[in-house]
């Protein structure tokens, strides 16, 4: 209804364009014809939002009444352009496999052009048309030419003697002969001409067609020279020989000079000999001289490096015994055969050397004559072993890149335009669900489409363009399962050639990607994301939130803008050092956020890995602590009010009667006795004990008014022995407490009121489970949690532990209750009989101690609480014991002291009377009033419980001020000051004692 009635041109974008489209509109209203009417074409939308969308549009013309109308059909392709963007992401990150390919075929081809660069040889390169496409340094240092003059153009550099020889060569090398070295003349750029050794081959591409040849010369015109140089001598010399006698025979005369003249053609010789020597000495290549049964005469130094012989121990050796392996033996025969035969030797073997190893060697053997008659053989044995490595490095290269190709992730085809598979690689018989690369090949292209439409299509638009990018279609496996795929195609002369993506799992990973960022998003818990160095990339919501820093103000920054002055420096180098290592971190820390103020987390920091097991990020995942502190406070102030509400309105009154008598009588026993006497330390103790219950019950009575405690060394045997003292005096007697405490010691760094009211809630849970009686069992050991246990418990810390354990034989808990047993206000209890609170209080204090927590439980088998408390290690330190010091104050006053318990009244009596005091006693509030109403004239101060049989210890009070306002009034009592003993003070009490109380403070009170 929103859209009826508007202007189509609204609905797109730019606005811009709603000029051109009211023209092509116009036009179409005219003449029935517009420049998109009758196709499709591609627009961007704008959506009722403002969000721009790109849009697919078909329109044809109807012609209404004579009116011209036009109809569309309108097809988001949001989805189609994402996939056409995945697919060009997918191109650019082949592209760079491809261009990081060539790199490793560009090294490969360097390292084969630095052995051409190296050669002595000049070399030169061919196209199959005869033009250059390369020639080496030694090719432009003998010749004269660069590779820029000659680069794509033929070389004229053939004497016209020489060229049916040279035709002859290149006939042989066509029809795929190896023309060996053959001796022949080229000239130079400066028009001189040199006497070359000369060979030829075709070298192939990829598919084996050939791709042109290579020419490799050496100049031998020195060598030539030489040559003919020694042999002029000798023509010379014997010329000169045969004249010289002839003229002797002639003429005696002329003896003498031709003598000399023969010395001095001797001399001659010998210096071309020498020449010669120099020139085998100094030849590059190993050379060897043989006669003609094919024993070696002399080698040259090369010779000597390449078989690692002296020249000593080859002469008059056979060379084929020294250089020869036994599996050669009759390859070298025959060609020794060929120089016997004046042949020139030319071949490519293997010769070993001395200690045994094989070198690859190229031999070029020629006869040597004199007067027509062969004496010899002269030898050069070429290296060829770096050749030989980068022939096969060559062919190792694209043996790799077919390999590339072949076990791509893509899909890659090649058809007849018929649809005919003329080659896939194996990605894409994986991908179509076929047995093999033949199977595949015996299929139809054509029975791969789902629907024939988009093979129709594709087809089109291959003619129309001649290539298809992102063409999204959906392709039948042979067993019938569709693939999703993106298809590239490029049209060429007779085929069709492209690349396949399956999208399928990938569009499934990325609706598990966006659940992922939604979740993160989304979290309550503060993310951050960095790269290896620190440096943030991403933050979510919640960290924003919390730390009120923007992702512009964060993304970019060192994870350092975070740290507070509440770790140092070893904190945070530890912490790196462990993610670093590729382990996760956990713990809590605090955070400086962006005002400032310091914040703390509990937090859990991990590495995350690409494919290649490569730390790439880190992931900090942070929760509220303060949420936390503050859940916590709240739980343990509900269970100490749940627990005084158990215990202490049960056993206050009558616990702190009982250590008032304890304490009161040893203090006095203390005083009177000497410290090296024997009972002064027992006394001692039971003062100890009795200080230590006095402290107890108060702060369980003042537990409410959330008063902190410190941690400090503590026995926890001495701890749990004393709970057991308490539970025996609370716990039904139907209920047995067994004990059984660790031999050695015990020590832990703990907070001994949160110690006892944890094991006091286990305690009091183990009671409810056993309404018909039972045991509560508890025990202490040493124990080890190692790296196993550690990983298999989260939270756990490897270490020394003291191991507290609570067990009952109660009704136990199923697997569904124990999933949940640590949760706050979680409770199986009847409504009004627990708040859920108590087993998540002993989990946080077993947290703030550092501690571990486990709960074994079976229905009908009972239950066990196991907290490891990290063992304290004390050397040297002993236990403190309490010597009292000083004098008790006295007096000659009357006290009436009024209390319900018999032995608070004797102890009173004895206490009081013996530092000179009368003391006067009532059992309850009603004999108490009487007697002060009787002695009210001689009774200078009233200590009065209470919690007192009759009408009280409230009402006692008050009807004592109403007689005389002015009464002095002392309150004892086990409650807290700020509870009933505050009223009475603001009744006109003058003073408040708490119970049990200390002997001094009592007098000085």
């Amino acid at each position: 209804e929103e859209a009826i009635g508007q202007e189509l041109h609204l609905f797109l974008a730019p606005e811009e364009f709603h000029h051109d489209y009211k023209r092509g509109f116009g036009e179409f209203k005219e003449t029935g014809h517009g420049p998109v009417i009758g196709k499709t074409a591609e627009f961007v939308a704008v959506n009722k939002d403002g969000i721009q969308f790109p849009i697919e549009v078909s329109t044809s013309a109807l012609e209404i009444k004579g009116d011209w109308h036009s109809a569309g059909i309108i097809r988001d392709i949001s989805e189609r352009k994402r996939a056409e963007e995945e697919i060009r992401k997918f191109n650019e990150e082949l592209e760079e496999r491809v261009i990081q390919r060539s790199a490793e075929l560009f090294e490969s081809e360097q390292r084969h052009r630095s052995l051409l660069e190296a050669s002595a040889d000049a070399i030169v390169v061919y196209d199959m048309e005869g033009k250059v496409t390369y020639l080496n340094p030694a090719f432009s240092q003998t010749f004269g030419w660069s590779l820029e003059e000659l680069k794509g153009k033929s070389i004229d550099f053939v004497p016209e003697e020489n060229w049916p020889e040279t035709k002859v060569a290149i006939d042989r090398m066509r029809h795929g002969e190896k023309v060996q070295l053959f001796e022949t003349k080229r000239s130079t750029k400066d028009g001189k001409r040199l006497d070359i050794q000369l060979s030829t081959s075709l070298f192939q591409d990829r598919d084996g067609y050939a791709a042109g040849n290579i020419v490799i010369l050496r100049d031998v015109t020195v060598r030539k020279k030489a040559e003919k140089a020694l042999r002029q001598a000798h023509d010379e010399l014997e010329q000169r020989v045969a004249e010289r006698t002839s003229e002797l025979v002639r003429a005696n005369e002329r003896l003498t000079q031709e003598v000399e003249e023969r010395k001095r053609a001797e001399e001659e010789l010998g210096l071309q000999k020498t020449y010669f020597q120099h020139l085998f000495e100094n030849s590059p290549e190993a050379s060897v001289i043989l006669d003609k049964k094919d024993r070696i005469v002399d080698v040259n130094s090369e010779f000597e490096k390449l078989f690692e012989y002296s020249n000593e121990e080859t002469k008059g050796k056979y060379i084929n015994d020294l250089i020869v392996s036994e599996d050669l033996i009759d390859e070298a025969k025959a060609l020794t055969q060929m120089t016997l035969d004046s042949q020139v030797v030319k071949k490519n073997t293997v010769r070993k050397r001395k200690g045994g190893s094989l070198v690859d060697v190229s031999i070029l053997g020629y006869p040597i004559t004199l007067n027509g008659e062969q004496v010899g053989v002269y030898a050069i044995y070429k290296d060829i072993t770096e050749s030989k490595r980068a022939e096969e490095a060559l062919r190792e290269s694209e043996k790799q890149y077919r390999n590339l190709v072949d076990n791509a992730l893509v899909g890659i085809y090649k058809t007849d335009i018929d649809g005919n598979i003329l080659y896939v690689n194996e990605a894409l018989v994986r991908m179509m669900e076929f047995d093999s690369l033949e199977d595949m090949k015996s299929a139809s292209v054509v029975a791969r489409y789902n629907n024939l439409k988009d093979r129709d299509r594709l087809i089109e638009v291959l003619r129309e363009k001649g290539k298809v990018d992102g063409f999204e279609v959906d392709l039948v496996a042979k067993n019938g399962a569709i693939r999703n795929v993106i298809m590239t195609a490029a049209l060429q002369e007779n085929f069709i050639s492209g690349m396949i993506l399956d999208i399928t799992e990938r569009r499934q990973a990325v609706d598990e990607s966006i659940r992922l960022a939604t979740a993160v998003e989304q979290a309550a818990e503060s993310v951050i994301i960095s790269n290896r160095k620190g440096t943030i990339q991403y933050v979510n919501p919640a960290f924003e939130r919390l730390s009120g820093f923007t992702k512009e103000d964060i993304v970019g920054q060192n994870f350092r803008v975070l740290k507070s002055d509440k770790h140092d420096e070893d904190f945070y180098w530890q912490m790196w050092k462990q993610i670093s290592s590729g382990k996760a971190w956990a713990g809590r820390i605090n955070n400086r956020m962006k005002d400032g103020s310091l914040r703390e987390f509990e937090t859990i920091i991990s590495p995350l890995r690409d494919g290649s097991k490569d730390i790439v990020n880190f992931v900090s995942v942070n929760r509220d602590v303060p949420q936390e502190v503050a859940l916590e406070a709240q739980l343990l102030h509900a269970q100490k009010m749940e627990a005084v509400g158990t215990l202490a309105g049960g056993i206050a009154h009558d616990f702190n009667n009982l250590l008032q008598v304890i304490q009161g009588y040893t203090e006095v026993l203390l005083h009177e006795a000497n410290q090296e006497q024997s009972a002064f330390e027992p006394l001692n103790k039971i003062h100890r004990s009795a200080k230590r219950g006095a402290e107890l019950t108060r702060q369980l009575l003042t537990f409410s008014r959330k008063v902190q405690s410190e941690r400090r060394p503590l026995d926890l045997n001495q701890e749990v022995e004393q709970v057991r003292n308490l539970l025996e005096r609370t716990i039904p007697k139907m209920i047995e407490i067994e004990l059984y405490l660790s031999e050695t010691d015990a020590i832990v760094s703990a907070d001994p009121v949160q110690v006892e009211q944890a094991v006091m809630n286990l305690a009091v849970n183990a009671m409810d489970a056993m309404p018909e009686g039972g045991k509560i069992i508890l025990e202490t050991e040493k124990a080890v949690l190692d790296e196993e246990f550690c990983k298999a418990h989260l939270g756990a810390k490897p270490g020394e532990y003291v191991l507290l354990s609570i067990s009952d034989t109660g009704h136990g808990m199923d697997k569904e209750i124990l999933e949940h047993v640590f949760e706050p206000f979680y409770t199986t209890k009847e409504v009004g009989k627990g708040t859920g609170l108590g087993l998540a209080m002993v989990y946080g204090i077993v947290k703030n101690h550092d501690g571990y927590i486990l709960c074994y439980s079976e229905l009908d088998k009972g239950t066990t609480f196991k907290i490891y408390l990290p063992v304290l290690h004390q050397d040297g330190q002993g236990r403190m014991t309490i010597a009292f010091e000083g004098e008790l104050k006295g007096g000659n006053e009357t006290i009436l002291l009024v209390d319900d318990e018999e032995y608070i009244r004797e102890l009173g009596v004895e206490l009081f009377s013996d530092v000179g005091y009368t003391v006067v006693t009532a059992t309850d509030g009603e004999s108490g009033l009487e007697l002060y109403k009787k002695e009210q004239a001689r009774i200078d101060l009233v200590i009065l419980d209470l919690v007192i049989p009759g009408m009280g210890g409230k009402k006692c009070y008050e009807e004592i001020l109403k007689i005389n306002p002015k009464a002095k009034i002392l309150i004892v009592s086990g409650y807290s000051v700020n509870g009933p003993g505050k009223e009475a003070l603001e009744a006109g009490a003058r003073g408040f004692v708490g119970k049990p109380f200390d002997v001094v403070h009592m007098l000085e009170t």
